[in-house]
């Protein structure tokens, strides 16, 4: 846990730790966040959710995955990013995402009849790491993936 407390939650970690609420308040969203933040993550979402626009909410959700990243990264690494490089990391994917969205649909010949995710993502059969492989030398470097460093 970012905050060292005894109890880790999914909502802790992603909305209430001492140390993430830095992050929130980083953002434009920490104010917003304080009135949610005794509910539920689904609870919180639906909240939010509802009071902003789409592309507010895409930022909101992205906040939340660099927080569980970052999360991550303390447990599996000892490494975490400060909370103002958090907020600029979530932009900046966000960012990259949104560009890379446009080209694509902008790019298409036509729209397809399922949804742009299915377009874009590799077959479920391709995505799926059996635990022998992952423990091949060929998959080793993997392990330390994700992990902050610097």
């Amino acid at each position: 846990m970012l905050c060292g407390s005894a109890v880790e939650t999914l909502r802790h970690a992603i909305f209430c730790c001492k140390e993430v609420r830095r992050i929130w308040y980083g953002s434009r969203f920490g104010k917003m966040l304080a009135n949610f933040r005794s509910l539920r993550v689904i609870d919180v979402c639906i909240g939010m959710s509802v009071q902003m626009n789409l592309e507010d909410f895409g930022e909101v959700c992205m906040l939340a995955w660099v927080n569980w990243e970052n999360r991550n990264s303390l447990m599996n690494c000892g490494t975490v990013r400060d909370p103002d490089r958090v907020v600029n990391w979530a932009l900046n994917l966000l960012t990259e995402f949104r560009n890379t969205r446009s080209v694509l649909l902008s790019s298409s010949p036509a729209a397809p009849d399922r949804p742009l995710h299915d377009c874009i993502a590799r077959p479920h059969s391709l995505l799926k790491l059996k635990y022998k492989n992952s423990h091949s030398k060929e998959f080793s470097g993997l392990r330390n993936w994700g992990c902050y460093q610097g």
